[in-house]
This record gives structure tokens, C-alpha cells and sequence, in this order.
């Protein structure tokens, strides 16, 4: 950041659909064990207070931070983890298929969780690994942290009383205990404990749906406050893109990225002195988002033939008229070029 924040303050936004807010657990968060550092040339602790890597890379040592806290104020330990290996990922009622990520690259074999002690767990295959950490610090492994185990076992068949959790999945009026478990284990669910920035309080179909300061957040910033500075976010619903996009530039949004319309940009910048608002151009490390792909796999001989001769996909490539493409979609914003790593990515 530029300088030291100041306390308080709604951040407001607009959302396209209930389910919309639920970013607030990836693009508004972005809680990993790891995660990526700012310039995206390494992967740096997050929640892990540190990590160590075995030198055939199959084993990988995640040590926790003493005295974090989920948003109750209870400890957050190894033992949510286990609790999630455990009871969530090797429990088939509630994975029936055990998830990629957390499979050996050349068995396809789970990999093994285990705690070492409060503060430290491990996570071992049976092959190297490389890209594990990697792996760990993008959206796979977003619910990783998401798990914790002294509010989510009442609702598990494993430690609720069998009688209380009948009858709390009946008053719910669901069918079976992995039903309730998974409504309970929702960013939906104000009731249960995260390690957010922000906690949803008021939640579809409530509008507008909010979020408050989670009061136990570990992250602090450079002269030691307690992040975040920002008392709430305020998402108003709407049920199309277009409505959000007529909102934004009536002024009517503090800050956002998700669904802004590129093709509204001159409307943007247009309205931007009577919005009092500015607009920003983000720069990515990709190029667009469009992406043409021959079916590789396809059962008609001739186009298969075609499709897997390099030359022939170089003659598509060279056909697409990029520069038009730049005109008429972009604005004459962008240079034409291909899909690969962008000059000034790190």
C-alpha cells in the first residue's frame, strides 16, 4: 500500500445474482496457506507462517502461526486440518471422489496429512511433487483453511450425538447429515467461523447482502494495525450484468473489477467527472481471454489430420485478424500478439 491506513468506511459493491457475494471468500480474501507474492514470481507464506520442502519434493512441512484465531475466537490449529483430511476429504458421503490436488502425480494415489503437533502439519506422496506449494497458493486449495472443526462436529456423524443430530437434520429439513453439513459449511452460513478479512452478516436473500471486520484477522499492517482498515462491504444485488454496469457509472460503486464491461469503457471514462469516480486499467501478466482450441480428439479422420498438423494451426493463427479484433472489441486499446507470457511479466 501507499502509506498506513485509516479505520472505517463501507466498501459498496454490486453483485450479479445471490450467489455473487460468495467472492468474498476468494477475490475479497484469498486465504491459502500460501499464497502468491504481488509481482507473481514466487510463492510466499500466507496463513503458514513458514513451509518446508523435502529435497526429493515429496514431503512438505507446513508449520502454522501460534495464536491465530478463527472469527470466534477459538484456536486455529493443526487439528482443523486433520479434521478436514480426515473426516471431509476421506469421508465418501462428503467427497465421493478424493479431489486431484491432493493426489500423488504418478500413482494417483491420496496424499498423506498428518499432524505433527498444534502447529505443524505435513503432507507426504509417494513421487516428487513438484508444483504442490504451487498448487497450494491457487483456487484448488482455497477451502483448505475453511474447515473449522469445533463448529463443524456437531453437524458430522463421527462426533454428534447420533439423536441431536437427527433432529438437527430434520429441523433443517434435509434428508441426510452430509446435506446439513454442507449447508452449515457455507459462506452463506453467518454462523460459522472463518479467518477472512470480512464475515457475512447479512446473507441471501437478504439486500443487500454485508459483511463486517472479522475482529480476530491475523494480519497486520507495517506500523502493526490490525487489518483491515475498512468496517464492511456492502454488496447491492442485481440480476444482470448490464444493471451493475449503468450503476457503476452513475458513481454508485467504491471500487471494483468483477463484471465491468470492457466494451463500456469509453462510457467510463465519459462519465467518470459526474460519476466522481476513476477508472483504472489493470494490467494483467496474460493476454486476452479468448482462446481457440482444435478438438484433438475428434473421430472424423480428415479433421483430426488437419487439427494435429502444426502447420495447419499456424495458417488459423496467422488468419485471425488481430488488429480489427483490437478496433472493434478493445477500443484500439492492446497490442496484437500471442497467447503466451506477457514481456513484462515477472
Amino acid at each position: 500500500v501507499e502509506e498506513v491506513g485509516q479505520y472505517g468506511g463501507t466498501w459498496y459493491r454490486v453483485a450479479v445474482g445471490a450467489g455473487d457475494p460468495g467472492i468474498i471468500n476468494s477475490r475479497l480474501s484469498y486465504e491459502n496457506l500460501v499464497r502468491w507474492s504481488p509481482d507473481g514470481a514466487s510463492v510466499v507464506p500466507n496463513v503458514a507462517e513458514s513451509y518446508e520442502i523435502s529435497d526429493d519434493a515429496t514431503t512438505f512441512t507446513i508449520h502454522l502461526r501460534e495464536g491465530m484465531k478463527w472469527s470466534d475466537g477459538e484456536p486455529f490449529t493443526a487439528d482443523d486440518f486433520a479434521f478436514f483430511y480426515t473426516d471431509v476429504l476421506l469421508n465418501e458421503d462428503l467427497t465421493p471422489s478424493f479431489p486431484k490436488w491432493m493426489r500423488d502425480p504418478v500413482t494417483d494415489e491420496p496424499g498423506v496429512l498428518e499432524k505433527l503437533d498444534d502447529y505443524t502439519i505435513s503432507i507426504a506422496f509417494t513421487n516428487p511433487y513438484g508444483l504442490f506449494i504451487q498448487v497450494l497458493a491457487g483456487p484448488a486449495a482455497l477451502s483448505f483453511t475453511d474447515y473449522p472443526a469445533h463448529y463443524l462436529k456437531q453437524f458430522h456423524p463421527t462426533y454428534a450425538d447420533a439423536a441431536e443430530l437427527d433432529a438437527k437434520i430434520a429441523e433443517a429439513g434435509f434428508d441426510s447429515w452430509d446435506q446439513l453439513f454442507g449447508d452449515r459449511r457455507n459462506w452463506r452460513n453467518p454462523e460459522q467461523p472463518h479467518i477472512w478479512p470480512w464475515l457475512p452478516k447479512l446473507v441471501p436473500p437478504d439486500i443487500p447482502t454485508t459483511a463486517e471486520r472479522n475482529p480476530y484477522y491475523y494480519k497486520v499492517d507495517e506500523a502493526g494495525n490490525q487489518l483491515p482498515y475498512l468496517d464492511g462491504i456492502n454488496f447491492d444485488i442485481v440480476e444482470r450484468i448490464d444493471l451493475l454496469n449503468i450503476k457503476a457509472v452513475a458513481g454508485e460503486i467504491d471500487m471494483q473489477f468483477r463484471h465491468i464491461s470492457w466494451e463500456n469503457f469509453p462510457l467510463y471514462v465519459e462519465n467518470a467527472e459526474a460519476g466522481d469516480y476513476q477508472v483504472k486499467q489493470w494490467k494483467l501478466a496474460e493476454g486476452s481471454n479468448y482462446l481457440l482450441m482444435p478438438n484433438y480428439g475428434i473421430a472424423d479422420e480428415f479433421l483430426s489430420g488437419l487439427f494435429h498438423d502444426i502447420n495447419f494451426r499456424k495458417a488459423i493463427s496467422h488468419a485471425i485478424d488481430r488488429s480489427s479484433i483490437r478496433e472493434l472489441i478493445y477500443s484500439g486499446f492492446g497490442e496484437p500478439r500471442q497467447a503466451t507470457v506477457h514481456p513484462d511479466c515477472p
